[in-house]
């Protein structure tokens, strides 16, 4: 591969575009940063086919009035992105 042929697993250059002047803040609990970022790098790009495909599928014709590619598309999104379940609180007692 020579210099000017892009890699085979580069980002395309609107998701690189969305990290450019965006400051790197890791969460506290990151071990590996070069991981993490590759994982929101990966996320990024499901998140936009995603959205690609539930645009679509909301360019289904409604039959019988029924709004099909609407309720395809909201189905598609809650099944690939649900809702995260809620972090337990956690509460200290002091012992007195």
């Amino acid at each position: 591969m020579t210099e000017q042929q892009q890699h085979p697993i580069t980002s395309p250059p609107g998701l690189a575009m969305r990290f450019r002047g965006v400051p790197l803040v890791t969460p506290p609990d990151c071990v590996d940063p070069l991981s993490w970022i590759s994982e929101r790098t990966y996320q990024m790009g499901a998140d936009q086919e995603l959205d690609a495909c539930c645009e679509e599928m909301k360019s289904l014709p409604s039959l019988l009035g029924i709004p099909f590619g609407e309720m395809a598309s909201n189905a598609l999104r809650a099944v690939r992105r649900p809702e995260p379940p809620p972090r337990p609180t956690t509460t200290t007692q002091e012992n007195s």
